[in-house]
Formats: C-alpha cells, structure tokens, sequence
C-alpha cells in the first residue's frame, strides 16, 4: 500500500446475481473525485453461497453474512471513506 492509498475489494456472489449492487457501490465510489484520488486499486471478485463483503486493505469493512442483511445506500460508502480518513486524516465524502 503506498501511502495515503487504499486496496479495495468486493466480494459478490454472482449465482446470486449481486453484480448490480456490485457495480452500483463501484459507481458511488469513484464518483466521489476526493475519494478516488486514494484509491489505488478497486477488484470486483465473484464469490458464491449468498457473499457481500467488501474489504479495504485487506479488512473486512462490510460482510451481508455478519450483518444479516445488504448495506443500507451509502452504507459502504461511508465504511471506505472512514478508512481513507484515517489514512489522511480528513474526510473525503460531502458532509
């Protein structure tokens, strides 16, 4: 990880058919210009038996198993840029 930079990666289980809310938190994501500037890769990873869990730097910062349900919308969102945050130490999401 280079400094101030963040690994992304999100599970999915495709035989679900989660690729669209896969590919929306992908959107939400990289539309924010401030937050994009600290990502230094986002994988999509297709998974199996019902998986959503999405990880920066290799912790697990949303899992549908462990919170019984999908993230709520800018859910995900708000999880990843508290990561950046931590890194930078600001917020890179409109308040």
């Amino acid at each position: 990880m280079q400094n101030g930079t963040i690994d992304i990666e999100l599970i999915y289980c495709a035989p679900c058919g989660y690729q669209d809310r896969a590919l929306e938190l992908v959107q939400e994501v990289i539309r924010i210009r401030e937050l994009e500037y600290h990502i230094r890769s986002f994988r999509l990873v297709p998974g199996s038996k019902g998986i959503f869990d999405v990880l920066v730097n290799g912790e697990k910062v949303f899992s549908k198993h462990d919170a019984g349900r999908h993230a709520e919308p800018g859910e995900c969102l708000s999880l990843i840029d508290s990561k950046v945050k931590a890194l930078v130490g600001q917020s890179t999401t409109p308040a």
